[in-house]
């Protein structure tokens, strides 16, 4: 959204927000522990019975355009030392198998051992951070590449991006990557399913989302059974020339920033 929609919401257009999806049809209670179910049962019919029965919302259905394969847009900021450089990719729906893959894929390119860190920073000397990560909805959403580099060098960077990219799409996996990248996302998962208040978040979610609240049980064996052509496959599916768009955020440039020969200088904070 922007500020002016913000600013321009009015009293009566939230009530109606409310009223529309704070209903029983709409929602999903979950409920894990050591608890009894008639008593949990009891108590919840109690507490919502004035709840309006409402309808369930359906998903809006949206199929937005791909991306041009062009750079969109470059920000300029007098606040920043750095730029910042995303390029994103069409990804999956919440719903799609080829998730699993996605989120491998994101787990394969970032942490401090992985061949991205090495080449964008521990080689190149290029950038501060460097990851990728998936962004999951109910339409589909998106695979983004990320790194924050010294100004001026932003193209190196998208061409370590467009490296890594292209390796996945041949499945040239280093030795023991995919088996280091599997403990972690595993050991995370675990991490996060710990609690009763986490599981019943997973589950409600998966409920919500039209997947059904064990969908969560799923994720270690969907996992474990990737391998490297399917994690080639859903690179060469997704990380492609046509269907990808480049975001850069960068420093605004003046005359104390660039050396005698007129390139850019990199700022006290750098290398």
């Amino acid at each position: 959204g922007t500020a002016e929609g913000v600013a321009g919401l009015t009293r009566e257009e939230l009530a109606a927000f409310r009223d529309r999806v704070l209903t029983a049809s709409n929602g999903v209670l979950a409920v894990y522990g050591d608890t009894d179910p008639e008593e949990v049962l009891a108590v919840i019919t109690g507490l919502f019975r004035d709840l309006p029965s409402g309808e369930r919302l359906q998903p809006a259905g949206r199929h937005p355009s791909p991306p041009s394969g062009e750079r969109l847009k470059v920000l300029a900021k007098e606040d920043i030392t750095q730029s910042v450089v995303f390029q994103g990719f069409g990804g999956a729906a919440v719903g799609d198998p080829d998730r699993y893959a996605l989120e491998f894929l994101g787990s394969v390119f970032s942490g401090l051992a992985s061949p991205l860190f090495a080449r964008v920073r521990i080689e190149g000397g290029m950038a501060y951070y460097v990851g990728a990560y998936q962004i999951l909805g109910l339409d589909p959403g998106a695979f983004v590449f990320y790194a924050g580099t010294v100004p001026g060098q932003e193209e190196e960077v998208l061409e370590a991006f467009r490296a890594e990219a292209e390796r996945a799409r041949r499945g040239e996996f280093l030795p023991g990557e995919l088996e280091r990248v599997r403990d972690r996302l595993l050991g995370r998962f675990s991490f996060g399913r710990q609690t009763a208040g986490q599981r019943a978040f997973a589950a409600a979610l998966d409920e919500l989302y039209g997947l059904g609240y064990d969908n969560w049980r799923l994720y270690r064996e969907r996992i474990s059974g990737l391998t490297d052509e399917d994690l080639a496959r859903a690179a060469r599916k997704y990380f492609t020339g046509e269907d990808q768009a480049v975001a850069i955020v960068e420093p605004a440039i003046g005359e104390d920033d660039r050396d005698e020969d007129g390139d850019l200088t990199a700022p006290e904070t750098g290398y």
